[in-house]
C-alpha cells in the first residue's frame, strides 16, 4: 500500500514537473512571438521609410526625403498654382471593372458642387497624359506646373469647387490594342502627391475572379471592334499574361493591396477609401453612394440614386462575341462593321445574353493564392467584409 502511494506521488510530481516545464515553454514561445512581432514592426517601419524616399525620388523632389504637405503647397504656390491647404481634391485612381464607368457617366459630372474635368479630359488632358505616360527624362516640369495651374486649380470652370479626378488608367493601361504604356504605379502615385498634396484617394474594387473575366471580355471586344485584332482563348491569354512575361500589360493589379498600400503611405491611411462593387450589389446604391459622398464631403441626393440605377459598360454579349471573332479573323469584316454601325442592330446585339467564363480549378486556385493575403490586409485595414462578398481570403 505504501509503495503504491509513493509511486502515485512520484507520478504526480513528474506530471506537475512536466506541466511546469510546458508552461515555461509556452511562456518562452509567447515571449519569442512578441519579440518577432516587434521586430517585424520595426522592419516594416524601416521599409515604409525606404519606400517613401523612393516614391518621392520618383516624383523628382529634392533629396528624395519626405516633404510635408505645407512644403509641397509652397512649391506649387511659388510656381503660381493657386492651391491652399484647404483645397479639397479627390482622386479616383482605380481599379477598372468596378462601376468606374457609372461613376464617370452618371455621378461625378452631374454634381454641380464638384469640379470634374471629365473623361476623356478636356483642357486638362495634356496634364494628366504627361503625368501618367511621360518618363522623367523627357518630362518638362515647368510645363507641368503651368498646366496644373491653368487646367486644374485655376481652370476657369472650377469656380472654387472641390476637384474630382476619376481615371482608372492612372493605375492600369487602356484595354485597347494600341495602348500607351502607363508608368509604374508608385511613380504615378508620387507625381499625384506632388501636384495634389491635400488629396484624398478612392479605390473601387471587385472580387478578382469577376475582375479577370470582365477584363478579358472587354479586351477581346475592344481589340476586335477597334483594331480588328484577335485575342487568344482565355486559358492561353491567362498563361501568357501571368507566366511568360516579367511584367505584362494587364492584370498588374490583380492583387489590389500593394498599390493601395503605396497610396496609403503617401497620402495617409485616413485619406484612402476602398469601395467594393459588391457593396453596391449587396447593399444598394444608397449605401454605396452614401459612403462615397461622406468621403467627398457632399450630400447624397435622390437624383444621384435615380441616375445610378442604369448599368453601364456591361459584359460583352454572345452576339458581340461572335461579331468580335469575325472581325478579328477578318472574315466578312465589312458587312459586320456595317451592321454594327446601325444603332438599332448594335443595341440588339448588346442586349443578347452575356458571355460566360468558367474558370478552371487551376486558374481559380492561382487567383486565390495571388490575392488572398492582400485581400485579408484590405479587409482588416479598411474594415470590409470581403470574405462575405466572395473575395478570395
Amino acid at each position: 500500500m505504501t509503495d503504491s502511494l509513493e509511486r502515485a506521488a512520484a507520478t504526480r510530481r513528474e506530471i506537475e514537473a512536466e506541466r511546469d516545464q510546458a508552461a515555461a515553454e509556452r511562456g518562452r514561445v509567447a515571449a519569442e512571438r512578441d519579440r518577432i512581432a516587434a521586430e517585424r514592426g520595426r522592419v516594416e517601419a524601416e521599409l515604409g521609410a525606404i519606400r517613401e524616399r523612393y516614391y518621392y525620388a520618383l516624383a523628382r523632389l529634392p533629396g528624395g526625403a519626405r516633404p510635408t504637405d505645407a512644403e509641397l503647397i509652397h512649391t506649387l504656390q511659388a510656381a503660381g498654382v493657386p492651391v491652399t491647404a484647404a483645397d479639397r481634391v479627390t482622386l479616383h485612381v482605380g481599379f477598372a471593372h468596378s462601376a468606374t464607368t457609372s461613376l464617370q457617366a452618371d455621378f461625378f459630372p452631374a454634381r454641380d458642387d464638384l469640379y470634374y474635368p471629365g473623361l476623356p479630359y478636356a483642357e486638362a488632358g495634356g496634364f494628366f497624359s504627361y503625368l501618367k505616360y511621360t518618363e522623367d527624362h523627357i518630362l518638362d516640369p515647368d510645363l507641368m506646373l503651368r498646366l496644373c495651374r491653368d487646367c486644374v486649380y485655376g481652370a476657369p470652370g472650377r469656380r472654387d469647387r472641390p476637384v474630382v479626378v476619376s481615371d482608372e488608367t492612372l493605375t492600369e493601361p487602356a484595354e485597347v490594342y494600341y495602348h500607351a504604356h502607363v508608368l509604374p504605379g508608385p511613380q504615378v502615385a508620387a507625381r499625384l502627391k506632388r501636384y495634389f498634396p491635400t488629396a484624398r484617394v478612392v479605390f473601387t474594387t471587385r472580387r478578382q475572379p469577376d475582375y479577370v473575366a470582365s477584363m478579358y471580355f472587354n479586351i477581346k471586344r475592344n481589340h476586335a471592334f477597334l483594331a480588328g485584332m484577335p485575342v487568344p482563348p482565355f486559358d492561353e491569354w491567362w498563361h501568357g499574361t501571368m507566366r511568360t512575361q516579367a511584367r505584362g500589360p494587364y492584370l498588374l493589379n490583380l492583387d489590389y493591396a500593394p498599390l493601395v498600400r503605396v497610396y496609403a503611405e503617401l497620402f495617409g491611411r485616413e485619406n484612402v477609401l476602398v469601395l467594393p462593387l459588391e457593396e453596391l450589389t449587396s447593399r444598394g446604391p444608397r449605401a454605396y453612394l452614401g459612403r462615397l459622398c461622406d468621403f467627398l464631403g457632399v450630400p447624397l441626393r435622390d437624383a444621384d440614386l435615380d441616375r445610378f440605377q442604369r448599368p453601364r459598360n456591361g459584359r460583352m454579349s454572345v452576339v458581340e462575341a461572335l461579331a468580335a471573332e469575325l472581325l478579328a479573323a477578318r472574315h466578312h469584316a465589312a458587312p459586320v462593321r456595317e451592321a454594327l454601325s446601325n444603332e438599332a442592330l448594335a443595341g440588339l446585339a448588346g442586349q443578347a445574353a452575356p458571355t460566360r467564363l468558367d474558370l478552371s480549378s487551376e486558374v481559380a486556385a492561382e487567383i486565390h493564392s495571388l490575392t488572398a493575403p492582400g485581400n485579408r490586409w484590405l479587409a482588416e485595414t479598411f474594415g470590409l467584409p470581403l470574405g462575405e462578398w466572395g473575395y478570395p481570403v
